[in-house]
């Protein structure tokens, strides 16, 4: 039943039903991985945390919980814990899915870039078509000043996921990085913009744009490129 009303996204009775479970049966294992899996699905680590906590103490061997608890320990900054926890996953199973991946999330947290790189690039060689390890390698390589590599991951995250924004978006700032033929640039970026709904990807892709008309020496769209920008940029804090 709570698996159900989790599939259809209400949320607040499956916090509801599990808590009542737990009232009636406090050993119930699955009731606390649901509820925390609601709250990190909600972005609530901090809510999820103890839940999870208790799921790993109930049931120690099982993996998924175990690297459930580690994301919820690095969103919540609990970076040793994480990495000791991850470490330990992967050890026993190198391949586990997304073992890897949250490994480079952690590393990537704390600005360990080559080791974020290669934890990435561990998940992406062992599933090729996770797109969200591609492009966080991507995003890794261009800091560490690999253009080509970060390219070449872009592109490949366009392939995988052609409905999602931010490979174009990142295709295009690498492009802009590598003077690709500026006409090429604005249809990706376009086609990026097209796609986007958060409003840090609109931002992105504004500015973006900005760059292409200040290259095509076109002042008047630049500026009004910006002002877009500008409108999707949080508001200060007071």
């Amino acid at each position: 039943m709570a698996n159900l009303l989790q599939e259809e996204g209400r949320t607040d009775d499956v916090i509801a039903l599990c808590k009542r479970t737990l009232s009636l049966d406090e050993r119930n294992a699955q009731a606390y991985t649901l509820l925390g899996e609601v709250y990190a699905n909600r972005k609530e680590p901090a809510a999820a945390l103890p839940y999870f906590e208790k799921s790993v103490e109930m049931q120690p061997k099982l993996t998924r919980n175990r690297l459930n608890l580690a994301g919820a320990l690095i969103e919540v900054g609990q970076y040793g814990r994480a990495e000791s926890l991850l470490n330990e996953i992967v050890r026993e199973h190198p391949r586990f899915p997304f073992a890897h991946f949250n490994l480079g999330l952690l590393y990537d947290e704390q600005r360990r870039l080559e080791e974020a790189k290669t934890a990435y690039a561990a998940e992406v060689a062992a599933y090729p078509e996770h797109f969200k390890a591609r492009f966080n390698l991507g995003k890794v390589m261009f800091q560490l000043g690999d253009r080509a590599g970060s390219l070449a991951q872009m592109r490949e995250v366009v392939r995988l996921a052609p409905e999602q924004p931010e490979g174009y978006l990142f295709l295009a700032r690498g492009l802009l990085q590598e003077s690709a033929p500026i006409e090429q640039v604005q249809a990706v970026v376009e086609k990026g913009l097209s796609l986007a709904r958060a409003p840090d990807q609109k931002a992105l892709g504004w500015l973006l744009m900005a760059d292409v008309y200040n290259r095509k020496r076109q002042p008047e769209k630049m500026n009004e490129a910006l002002r877009n920008a500008g409108s999707y940029a949080p508001a200060p804090a007071h």
